[in-house]
């Protein structure tokens, strides 16, 4: 990498993102991933107070 490359103010990365969608797509997955964790701590919290 020369001195020109890594200070110049270039916005683009020298490298094409491995997974295509970036934030926005890993936003989708971590929300849905929430969503299931949060549904089965509170089905599993419901349950133990008809117990």
């Amino acid at each position: 990498m020369s001195w020109s490359e890594r200070y110049s103010n270039d916005l683009e990365a020298p490298i094409s993102p491995i997974v295509p969608g970036g934030k926005l797509t890993l936003s989708f997955v971590m929300g849905g991933a929430l969503l299931v964790i949060f549904s089965e701590v509170f089905k599993d919290i419901m349950c133990s107070y008809k117990d």
